[in-house]
């Protein structure tokens, strides 16, 4: 990593490891509202389409599936 100077007498703070809490912290509450704010909406969903709520939970996990499907590869090609 980069050089950490001292500044009085204290070490200063590396702001990559800010920057990772802060993307952490925004991927945790927008994965959190995008997963739990579904079943909220899901009724009002159904009501507003006219389609049932297993056709709307079909598509959801559908789309769940595709984000998470090409994880494994995307790993070993990052490493």
């Amino acid at each position: 990593m980069g050089q950490q100077f001292k500044v009085d007498g204290r070490k200063k703070i590396f702001y990559g490891w800010v920057a990772l809490a802060g993307s952490m912290l925004t991927a945790f509450l927008a994965g959190g509202c995008f997963l739990y704010a579904f079943g909220v909406f899901l009724p009002v969903m159904s009501e507003e389409f006219g389609w049932s709520r297993g056709v709307i939970s079909v598509g959801f996990s559908m789309g769940l599936l595709a984000l998470g499907l090409p994880g494994p590869y995307t790993s070993r090609t990052t490493r």
